[in-house]
């Protein structure tokens, strides 16, 4: 059991650590389409609809890696090495278009791979280590994250193309996490599905569990408001960063991964101990407060950017015990039963969700001013807070039990 645990913290703290250089990459692909390239709003709407929308696609392979004898570790493991392959070749070839579907490649890998992590830590961790670990492996990708940003927000401002060079080089780190995945001992999943039509297996189990666990239902409503809030904002944030507030590379990295990276860092250590002490739904709602704060500060940051350094700091605090709730709501709600229908049900709400906000968004920042944007961020954002704050206690306890 020792040996298990170990191996497992220590594959999952590095696939973190080894992935920083190319995350922070990837959080500024879109301000590098729209910087280089000079891309339309309809290319920014799409790329951040395949974030969320990727789900669905993700749902699929997640469910191929469950259904049937498969080893569970070297399934994960081959993932993880085919997420980053069309990186590898921007260095000969770029178009918007090739890193629009580079960037949809890994999403779809990426979030197949969650599930799997999940059930890995089910079975290999003691559930009051669950929580410390995800938060510490998130933790130290983040505060790597608050000093690398600099670095290379520099390189991109002084040397031209630079990026051509850095996505392919920080995909090769990223791959080496792969190695720490071998020491977890073999495991071969556990969930037996007998159905003959894998098309509709995913979405029949989703609808299935939202009728039967009206705590699980409660808790996807809210959690799709709070996150439709901070969505249909994205479309409208290259533009207002560019053309309204001028900011360079630096400036940028220094918000979206720098204060970000600072305030999940600062915030993981508390939310780790109130997921211990409160329910999942107090626990959500004082988490969407945040998010709520979010589109607050980005209106002022027009008169001062210390108002957009702060919005990110927030944002990384809300992100930190965001990403808590949602990996381990597939533990709290499924009990004593496997948790993958639950994660399958999570992911496929995410992509219900990035397939209507993203493309609402675009539309709102192409025939509305940014302000509306805005205020619908923070109507969405106020309504996830209320539903998850105003959950009927037999429901919140229920989830408890």
């Amino acid at each position: 059991m020792i040996n298990t645990t170990s191996s497992t913290t220590a594959a999952f703290i590095s696939s973190r650590i080894l992935g920083i250089p190319f995350w922070v990459m990837l959080s500024a692909l879109s301000l590098i389409l729209y910087k280089e390239f000079h891309v339309s709003p309809f290319i920014l709407t799409f790329l951040v609809a395949l974030k969320p929308v990727s789900a669905l696609f993700s749902t699929y392979l997640s469910s191929w890696i469950y259904n049937g004898k498969k080893n569970l570790v070297c399934s994960l493991a081959l993932i993880n090495c085919l997420r980053f392959v069309p990186f590898l070749g921007l260095f000969w070839h770029t178009s918007p278009w090739t890193l629009v579907f580079a960037f949809g490649w890994y999403m779809v890998l990426s979030r197949a791979c969650a599930p799997a992590w999940i059930e890995l830590f089910k079975h290999n961790l003691p559930q009051e280590h669950r929580s410390k670990i995800l938060s510490l492996g998130n933790m130290l990708e983040y505060l790597g994250s608050t000093l690398l940003p600099l670095l290379l927000g520099v390189v991109l401002d002084i040397w031209d193309q630079s990026w051509q060079l850095l996505f392919p080089l920080t995909a090769v780190f990223g791959m080496l996490s792969t190695i720490f995945l071998f020491r977890i001992p073999p495991h071969l999943n556990l969930l037996k599905d007998n159905e003959n039509d894998p098309l509709t297996r995913p979405w029949r189990r989703a609808f299935k569990l939202i009728r039967e666990y009206p705590d699980f239902r409660r808790y996807l409503l809210g959690f799709m408001l709070g996150g439709s809030g901070l969505m249909i904002l994205q479309p409208a944030l290259p533009a207002l960063f560019v053309d309204h507030l001028h900011l360079s590379y630096t400036e940028i990295m220094l918000a979206l991964a720098v204060c970000k990276g600072i305030g999940y860092t600062l915030a993981s250590p508390l939310w780790t101990r109130l997921f211990n002490r409160l329910n999942l739904f107090t626990f959500s709602a004082f988490v969407t407060i945040l998010a709520v704060i979010f589109p607050l500060l980005i209106f002022f940051a027009n008169w001062s950017l210390v108002a957009l350094y702060l919005a990110y700091l927030s944002y990384g605090m809300m992100q930190a015990g965001s990403e808590m709730s949602w990996h381990l709501s597939a533990l709290t709600f499924s009990r004593e039963k496997e948790s993958l229908p639950f994660s399958e049900t999570n992911i496929l709400a995410v992509g219900l969700r990035g397939c209507v906000i993203p493309l609402l968004g675009g539309i709102l920042v192409v025939n509305c001013s940014i302000v509306v944007v805005l205020l619908c961020s923070f109507l969405l954002c106020t309504a996830g807070m209320i539903v998850l704050a105003k959950t009927p206690s037999s429901l919140a306890n229920a989830a408890s039990e």
